[in-house]
């Protein structure tokens, strides 16, 4: 009797010895899935919170764990390597850099990220941050996709920070979001982000160059003035001789972007006033500072 009671606690509650047997059940089942994504896997199944995994975990399959972690890349090779379980979750602090942590980021997550992201961008009733990078993505869809070892691989290289930037990067670079798709991302996803970087590295010097273009010639009533259709602001834009983000500076400082949408009834503004809406909540912009920058311009250029 007392036999099968503790049989039945074990079946119904989750121990160290039932536990690796279900992730090793999960591994050889699914060929492409190793023992990090089994682990967040399951879990994600038995509303398990990953913050009790580590006690879960037998010392088998710890060991299993190091040992794959190495081959990813996660963790040093030597014997001294200590793996201590940091199952990271999206908007939660990393572990200090100089601390003995290692935390997985999960390719899962990036690809929710991804996801989250190309709504944001292209859907008007989703908002990243109102919505927290949440998606209905399952671990199912994921293992499906042709593209996951991409994610694995770029899961590892970048921070949360780094992830976010990335996929901002080429969903504010491209011409349609829409059309966007993972594979242009994979070819040349890494190059738009590395341009981005350096144009938000550089956007005082940016800005000013695209204002002294903007106002020099023209008052800065008629820079937003509607009357004879798209005004030449729209139009410097859409000739490509200023950028998103000085659109996103203007509206931050002027906000001519309710007065276009009250004025402007066509589909081109509509694109591109969705464009500096989704963009503005990722750009920090300090907006006394370049009030400052738009200020000498227009002093300058009125001289």
């Amino acid at each position: 009797m007392e036999n099968e009671l503790e049989q039945a606690l074990k079946d119904k509650f989750f121990c160290p010895a039932r536990f690796a047997q279900e992730i090793e059940g999960l591994v050889q089942a699914q060929e492409e899935m190793n023992y990090i994504d089994a682990i967040v896997y399951f879990c994600e199944l038995n509303s398990i919170d990953l913050e009790s995994v580590p006690k879960l975990i037998s010392k088998p399959l710890k060991e299993k764990i190091k040992y794959e972690a190495q081959e990813l890349n996660f963790l040093k090779r030597t014997s001294r390597a200590k793996l201590v379980f940091w199952f990271h979750k999206r908007g939660k602090k990393f572990p200090p850099k100089k601390s003995p942590y290692y935390f997985f980021m999960m390719p899962f997550d990036a690809y929710k990220c991804y996801l989250a992201m190309k709504n944001h961008f292209t859907k008007d009733n989703y908002d990243y941050q109102k919505y927290r990078g949440k998606t209905r993505a399952t671990h199912q869809a994921f293992y499906k996709r042709k593209d996951r070892f991409w994610f694995e691989k770029f899961a590892r290289q970048k921070t949360d920070q780094e992830v976010e930037e990335f996929f901002v990067a080429n969903f504010t670079s491209c011409a349609d979001p829409e059309s966007l798709w993972i594979g242009e991302m994979i070819k040349e996803g890494e190059g738009r982000y590395q341009d981005w970087q350096k144009k938000v590295q550089s956007l005082s010097y940016v800005f000013k160059q695209e204002a002294e273009d903007l106002f020099t010639d023209t008052k800065v009533d008629e820079v937003f003035d509607c009357s004879k259709g798209h005004p030449p602001i729209l139009r410097k834009y859409l000739g490509g001789n200023i950028s998103l983000e000085s659109l996103v500076i203007c509206d931050r400082i002027f906000g001519y972007g309710k007065n276009f949408d009250k004025d402007l009834n066509d589909p081109v503004w509509e694109t591109v006033s969705r464009r500096v809406k989704k963009y503005k909540p990722f750009l920090n912009i300090n907006v006394p500072r370049y009030k400052k920058i738009l200020k000498e311009v227009v002093i300058h250029g009125s001289s």
